[in-house]
């Protein structure tokens, strides 16, 4: 796509400001966590302003297989029972600098837990118990108010998890209600704000969808969106869960693990759409098959499964990032900017999604793992397929412009054709008009002549052979014209019909007394075949006739010292009229033409292969108004076979 230096500057000016905007509100309100140590069980804080400084620690002292309860000693607690037994205790004690209130705030302990502060109970979250039968899981983003005693903070957990394996330590956030009260606002704004830019990029991608529904990029894209929308609101600050709170916690649970499938196998299906090359088949139904397996194993196991099955899942990501990023780059310098923009939106995608894995894993690896990028990146992916999306409706929008301005110049073409062929249909009907008057007259004057030679005293044969040549070709002449005449009126529309019954074996004996004479001049002789009392007609007398007079004419025309035979009969509830002659054929390649307007049949080799070529075209017409039939069979050589077909008129025979 070639870009002019407005689209640079618009481009430029959009994204700048998007990216100012974003990196506002993600400052304001900020606060940053100084992380402190301590032994086991004790944080000391009397040398950090809380009123300045938010602090978070993992300091627990970790009593496993022991539920501990304020003023209890755990020192010879849990020994026996090892770390992995799924309940038991963290203390920590804080020392704070004074006894300023203060807000702590950490996720609740392994599905269920009990919070004491002070020596008071102040929380639970599930049910803790020592048997999983009565054990009720929960997890819940805990934050509480309180005021330091003696300048320092005592928090006792209790937790119960027979859910996973995993009994991780919580991080613990504590700094003067104040300073938190400004990072909670921060926090809640920041992830509304991130839901809202997945909901407003679902419901453009997908209204773009549902405007051009063969593009289903616009389809997967907005799925991934929602997808992230609500796994933002079931994570950190689970807003999903203050909003819906009646939605049972296995539910949530399971699906955070599912979403991650779910979004994985979408961004493929994604940039399949957007890269149609870049994937080959058997790699792309390899990874859905790999993510179905994935989703239907986290909906039929047990919760204690789902951190392999993510772990064993997130490989088959990583390696098809690696694939993705391989089969990407080389084709950088042969994509359009808009799918450049889409490829870079990506690639930092795939590069957060492998920090983020490191740091899950706690194995940062050089700059990747030291803290989580994936929001920031969603962001960015999105924004940049945004841009994308812009691009490329300026590029259709320029395109749609072309396409309108060339449709423009067809359509004043188109017009101006249908003005000249209108002019040449009123030239046709006009001159045909003009020409029929005098032919008439030298046919009449040719006729008088040579009868009034026949009855002189003086008969010369000479002249009277030469009136009836005269009068042979003003016919001819005069059934040109009516062919004209009639071209006219079929491309006008204002053809004359004059329908009523017809005796079929009157007007063929008719017209063969009246033309045949007139018409054969290659010394044919003719044969004909009508059965006794056909059927009755329901049609136009003088146009059948026409049709009979342009078959036998053709037929005399290629024919020579030959037989032309015309013959009717009763056929499929109608009557079937032939005209065959043993004349020179038709070459089969020109079979297909034969009906064609403007055919002459010059590329035969008639030696009379003249005219208008109008004929046989004319009589198709008239035949397909009469809602009949009509067809040609020839071999080259051995004649030519013409019939047509008209319905039989029900009722009453003819007299």
């Amino acid at each position: 796509m070639k870009l002019n230096l407005k689209t640079i500057f618009t481009v430029t000016g959009f994204s700048l400001t998007i990216v100012l905007v974003f990196s506002i509100i993600i400052a304001l309100g900020r606060v940053e966590y100084q992380i402190v140590g301590g032994q086991a069980g004790l944080v000391d804080l009397r040398a950090v302003d809380l009123s300045a400084t938010a602090v978070q620690t993992l300091s627990w002292e970790h009593i496993p297989g022991r539920l501990l309860f304020p003023a209890e000693t755990g020192s010879d607690a849990g020994e026996q029972t090892g770390e992995n037994v799924p309940f038991g205790s963290y203390r920590m004690r804080i020392l704070t600098p004074d006894n300023e209130p203060c807000t702590v705030e950490f996720m609740s302990l392994s599905f269920s837990s009990r919070v004491f502060i002070g020596g008071l109970e102040v929380d639970q979250i599930g049910t803790v118990a020592a048997a999983k039968d009565a054990s009720v899981p929960e997890t819940a983003y805990c934050r509480y108010f309180v005021t330091p005693q003696d300048n320092a903070v005592e928090i006792i957990l209790q937790y119960a998890n027979f859910v996973t394996s995993q009994n991780d330590p919580t991080t613990l956030r504590i700094g003067h209600s104040g300073l938190m009260s400004e990072k909670q606002i921060h926090s809640n704004f920041y992830s509304c704000l991130m839901i809202a830019v997945y909901v407003a990029a679902f419901l453009l991608n997908f209204g773009l969808f549902l405007f051009r529904p063969g593009q289903l990029e616009n389809l997967y894209f907005s799925l991934a969106c929602l997808l992230q929308a609500l796994r933002e609101g079931l994570a950190g600050e689970q807003i999903l869960s203050v909003m819906l709170p009646n939605i049972p916690w296995g539910v949530m649970f399971s699906a955070q693990y599912l979403f991650i499938g779910l979004l994985a196998a979408l961004i493929l299906a994604f940039i399949d759409r957007l890269f149609p090359p870049l994937v080959q088949k058997a790699a792309k139904y390899a990874f859905f098959a790999v993510s179905a397996l994935y989703a239907l194993l986290i909906l039929i196991t047990e919760p204690r499964m789902y951190d392999f099955l993510r772990i064993s899942y997130l490989a088959a990501v990583i390696a098809a990032i690696v694939y993705l990023v391989i089969r990407i780059c080389p084709r950088f310098k042969t994509l359009a900017f808009d799918q450049y923009l889409s490829a870079f939106g990506l690639l930092f995608l795939f590069a957060a999604v492998l920090n983020d894995i490191l740091f899950y894993a706690h194995t940062p690896l050089l700059l990747l793992g030291s803290r989580a990028y994936m929001q920031p990146a969603m962001i960015v992916f999105i924004f940049a397929q945004m841009v994308a999306l812009f691009l490329q409706f300026a590029r259709a929008e320029r395109e749609l412009g072309e396409v309108t301005e060339r449709e423009n110049t067809l359509t004043g073409q188109n017009e101006a054709l249908q003005q000249i062929d209108r002019q040449r249909v009123r030239f046709l009907s006009t001159v045909s008009h003009e020409l029929k008057t005098p032919l008439t007259v030298i046919s009449n004057y040719a006729q008088l002549t040579r009868q009034h030679e026949r009855e002189s005293d003086r008969q010369d044969e000479y002249v009277v052979n030469k009136m009836l040549l005269v009068s042979s070709e003003v016919e001819r002449l005069a059934m040109m014209v009516g062919q004209l005449l009639d071209i006219a009126r079929i491309e006008e529309g204002r053809m004359e019909w004059s329908f009523r019954r017809v005796n079929m074996n009157v007007l063929i004996a008719e017209m063969i007394e009246t033309y045949f004479p007139v018409l054969n001049k290659n010394h044919n002789k003719l044969n004909a075949d009508i059965a006794a009392f056909l059927p009755g007609v329901y049609a136009d007398e003088a146009r059948i006739k026409q049709v009979l007079v342009n078959l036998i004419s053709n037929a005399i025309k290629f024919t020579h010292d030959g037989t032309i035979t015309v013959s009717a009969r009763l056929e499929e509830g109608g009557v079937r009229v032939t005209v065959s002659d043993t004349g020179i054929g038709i070459p089969e390649q020109q079979l297909a033409l034969i009906f064609e307007r403007y055919y002459t049949g010059s590329e035969r080799g008639g030696q009379n292969a003249s005219g208008t070529g109008l004929g046989l075209f004319i009589s198709r017409q008239i035949i397909e108004a009469h809602h009949g039939k009509i067809s040609v069979t020839s071999i080259q050589g051995s004649g030519t076979t013409v019939f047509f077909w008209l319905p039989a008129q029900e009722g009453e025979e003819l007299p």
